[in-house]
């Protein structure tokens, strides 16, 4: 009796044994098959070893601990200190400070023109550059206000200006 007894208890964990290595088995194809089709999901072509070109409407860089660092995409088309322009997009490239806070914003306005903006820790903007509809650099230094103080630009005869603007708006005007 005892003979019987060993090999049935053999018998249960040769059993046991099988079934484990079934499921360990089931399981790692599982696993291979998944891995592959993420793998082809994120190669596209699997001809090419890498993609010569990625599309999308934004891309946002983050830091290590997960805050929006920058961040590339269309946004309102944007004049003088920040003010939209209706109707329109620009492509805008964000800087953020770590606290998420934007600091430089460039841009390529629906026109073409280029553009810039720095951003104080307030979140104004403090100082706007951009080329004029006539192509002509302009330059304006605002207050924490929102007012302007300081505008250098380029004439349409390509003469330089210079205009300041105390605290009531009163403008005195450089051009030599």
């Amino acid at each position: 009796m005892v003979a019987i007894e060993e090999i049935k208890n053999r018998l249960d964990s040769l059993e046991a044994r099988i079934r484990r290595n079934r499921r360990l088995t089931g399981a790692t194809v599982l696993v291979l098959a998944v891995s592959y089709l993420v793998g082809e999901a994120i190669a596209g072509d699997p001809s090419s070893p890498h993609q010569d070109e990625v599309r999308a409407k934004r891309f946002v860089l983050i830091d290590d601990d997960g805050d929006c660092r920058a961040s590339l995409g269309f946004g309102p088309g944007v004049m003088v200190h920040g003010r939209s322009e209706p109707g329109f997009e620009s492509a805008i490239l964000n800087l953020f400070a770590k606290s998420n806070d934007t600091r430089i914003t460039l841009m390529v306005m629906h026109d073409g023109r280029p553009g810039m903006m720095l951003i104080g820790k307030d979140g104004k903007s403090r100082m706007t550059a951009r080329l004029l509809p006539d192509g002509n650099p302009v330059v304006w230094f605002i207050d924490d206000k929102n007012k302007d103080r300081l505008k250098l630009s380029l004439e349409a005869d390509g003469k330089p200006s210079i205009v300041f603007k105390d605290q009531a708006g009163q403008e005195t005007i450089f051009t030599p």
